[in-house]
Order: structure tokens, then sequence, then C-alpha cells
């Protein structure tokens, strides 16, 4: 019985609402106050068109002073990892071994070399020791 009562109750709002308010009777009228009306304002047609600056914007690049390859072995989120994994990489290279916090993770690095070249045939021979991950990165030092 809800249900009926609603749908009849939906049918005659529809209904109300699409036919009720056609008629032009109802438009209101108003009255104006010819002493209220003023001339049309004047418009002028000589606009000045906006005037557009353009600058050219340089973007200075920093001039690399040198360039330096190393050789990454290993990258920790805890300082303690990369301390002990300093520790064992000593015991299989020689030569400077050492830790950079870059970006949140420590990063152990190995050597330091002039020429990717240098950097290359250093990197086979740390992967030939079991350093499968180890890439070479390239430093650039700016003025």
């Amino acid at each position: 019985m809800k249900a009926y009562l609603l749908d009849v109750f939906i049918i005659l709002f529809l209904v109300s609402f699409l036919y009720g308010c056609n008629s032009k009777s109802y438009e209101i009228e108003e009255e104006i106050d010819s002493s209220l009306v003023t001339s049309k304002p004047e418009i002028k047609q000589d606009l000045e068109e906006p005037k557009l600056e353009i600058k050219e914007e340089t973007k200075q690049v920093p001039k690399v002073a040198s360039v330096s390859y190393t050789i990454q072995l290993g990258a920790f989120s805890k300082e303690t990892n990369s301390i002990e994994f300093v520790k064992n990489a000593k015991q299989n290279l020689t030569g400077d071994i050492y830790t950079r916090l870059v970006n949140g993770l420590y990063k152990v690095r190995y050597g330091n070399y002039n020429t990717k070249e240098e950097a290359v045939s250093n990197l086979n021979t740390v992967r030939d020791l079991g350093y499968d991950d180890a890439f070479i990165i390239e430093i650039k030092k700016l003025n």
C-alpha cells in the first residue's frame, strides 16, 4: 500500500511540476519609471591592443670542471648493514672503499678513476670476485 501511495505521489508531483506554471497570465509586468532611464553609455571603439612582452629566459647550465668514475658495490637503508658490507669488501678488495649517504641510502663505493675505461676494467675484476650487482657511477664536479 505504501509503495502504491508513493507512486501516486511521484506521478502527481511530476504532473504538477511539468504543467503547473505554463500560463502566460502569470507573467509579471514591470512598470519602468522613465525618469530613471538614462541614455546608453558611449562605447569607445579606439581600444588599444594589450602589449605582450616576451622575455627570453635562458637557463644557465653549470659548467663541468671534471669527470671521474667510481664503482658502486651496494646500497643499504641501514648504516649498520653498510658497515658490515664494507668490512667484508675490504677483505676481498684492495683500494679505496668508502660509503656515501645519498637520498637516505648508504652507498658503498670502490675506487676513483679518471677514465671510464679504467673503471670498466676494475668493474670486471670486482664482478669476478662475486659483486655481480656492481656498476659504474659517473661523478661530475662543477665549477
